[in-house]
């Protein structure tokens, strides 16, 4: 099919959690990746299909704007 979502793997699965309001900490760790930088790449990657910034992030907790939560549940569904 076609990759209608340019995130690497990791991605997908922690905008899940932010969507389920699932612990992400686990997912981290074992993708070692730090959360600023999945963060900054997420809301980069994203940017060309929203046009702004998907992930508030102030350096403390990541939330999904609630605006923009259905498009990215409906982009991770496209996804899977």
């Amino acid at each position: 099919g076609v990759q209608t979502c340019a995130l690497p793997i990791s991605e997908p699965a922690f905008l899940r959690c932010l969507l389920d309001g699932t612990p992400y900490a686990d997912l981290l760790r074992q993708r070692n990746v730090m959360l600023s930088v999945l963060v900054d790449h997420i809301n980069e990657t994203l940017f060309d299909d929203f046009g702004d910034t998907v992930i508030l992030f102030d350096g403390d907790t990541p939330e999904l704007i609630e605006d923009y939560a259905e498009d990215v549940a409906a982009l991770l569904e496209t996804s899977v």
